[in-house]
């Protein structure tokens, strides 16, 4: 089959009924896009969905920045090299680029897929029906991205059952108005989960000074996670977030970073922060309303450590690894297994955190061993990122 008809699968009255469904979202997030109050998300649940069954008493989630998945129709938002008007971007390098992300995601889960996927740099309705189409074998049957005028979303894709869903807004002026938290409640069993799928703001124009947008979105995720401690609801904060976990320690403590050590409390404001932990029992809101996460890239490896994982990071710049890539836990949370009767702040009952891991098979990594990104001049690659993936257990 041509790699053309990989984008003709799903059927024109299937898009079109699933773009109908998201056109009055598209015009309130467009509306509302600067404001930061919750916004209205919209689910997109595929047809002929699997039936419900049982659920696992394992899961796996997962986080992959997919790196400019952009269709080959023309919105205006696009960036200059993915203008399918233009002689670098088109129906050919879209089928192609769309091909090589469900390899990667296929790997996932052990070849099975991960259960909940958190996707990064996910254009629009299309793209997400599209790579639907690709993976409907993998019964994903709830998908959701936030509906707006950006250049790439936020998406989920998830088996375990999705019951609520909202999206928080940056406000800052230089953030680009796809940067939103996509927050969703999953019913696994009688327990459930807060997700929150973050994609923080680069480094671009530089460190320190866009630091402030990185802070401003932690301090929205710290709010959410005091907010789902209080509901008995354990919170996970997953995505590409353009900071490593040991990000102050890389910057000699110059200034507060977005993410910092548990040992820094009492130093910084801690209502703009997020503080890691390498243990999930220590993850906690203290009592100066610090939100503390278990960090398993703090607990693991830190990118200059000798040994630990491997790949050591899920990123490369100037020839160095980072972990900017994210899968952190806030309270309620247990090491492996949880014990049958266990005592738990969660209103159903205790989950555990299994191995956490890099995936990295060879064709994702250059000769450098570097993630192998998308070259659209020679139409091959997968993604600057690598993605991560943990196993939770009930």
């Amino acid at each position: 089959m041509k790699r053309l008809n990989l984008i003709d699968r799903i059927s024109a009255g299937i898009r079109a009924a699933a773009l109908a469904r998201v056109a009055s979202v598209q015009q309130k997030c467009s509306a509302l896009r600067h404001r930061r109050a919750a916004l209205v998300v919209t689910a997109l649940l595929a047809a002929g969905a699997l039936p419900a069954c049982s659920p696992a008493s394992e899961i796996v989630l997962a986080s992959y920045n997919v790196e400019n998945l952009f269709d080959a129709v023309y919105d205006g938002t696009e960036y200059s090299s993915f203008d399918p008007r233009g002689d670098e971007w088109g129906p050919n390098r879209y089928a192609r680029s769309l091909e090589n992300t469900v390899r990667v995601i296929g790997e996932l889960g052990g070849g099975d897929g991960a259960d909940i996927l958190a996707l990064q740099e996910i254009e629009n309705a299309r793209v997400l029906f599209d790579l639907a189409g690709e993976l409907s074998r993998k019964g994903y049957r709830h998908k959701l991205l936030v509906a707006n005028d950006g250049p790439f979303h936020n998406a989920i894709f998830s088996r375990v059952p999705v019951v609520a869903a909202r999206a928080h807004a940056l406000g800052l002026p230089w953030t680009a108005p796809g940067r939103y938290i996509l927050e969703a409640d999953l019913d696994w069993g009688d327990r459930r989960i807060r997700l929150l799928v973050n994609h923080w703001h680069s480094k671009v124009r530089g460190d320190r000074e866009t630091e402030p947008s990185r802070r401003q979105a932690a301090a929205i995720v710290a709010r959410r996670v005091r907010r789902s401690a209080e509901e008995g609801i354990p919170t996970i904060v997953a995505g590409d977030l353009n900071l490593s976990a040991d990000e102050y320690r890389r910057r000699a403590g110059e200034y507060p970073t977005a993410l910092l050590p548990v040992d820094s409390i009492g130093r910084y404001d801690p209502l703009r922060s997020l503080f890691l932990t390498t243990r999930p029992r220590n993850a906690t809101v203290s009592s100066e309303d610090a939100v503390v996460l278990y960090s398993p890239w703090k607990a693991a490896y830190t990118a200059d450590s000798p040994g630990g994982m491997q790949p050591p990071g899920t990123y490369v710049f100037r020839g160095r690894w980072k972990s900017l890539d994210h899968i952190m836990f806030g309270p309620g949370f247990v090491t492996g297994v949880p014990e049958a009767g266990s005592e738990s702040p969660n209103s159903g009952g205790a989950i555990g955190i299994g191995e956490f891991r890099v995936v990295a098979e060879p064709y994702m990594l250059d000769s450098r061993g570097a993630p192998r990104r998308w070259r659209s001049h020679i139409a091959h690659g997968y993604s600057d990122h690598l993605p991560v993936e943990v196993t939770l257990h009930r």
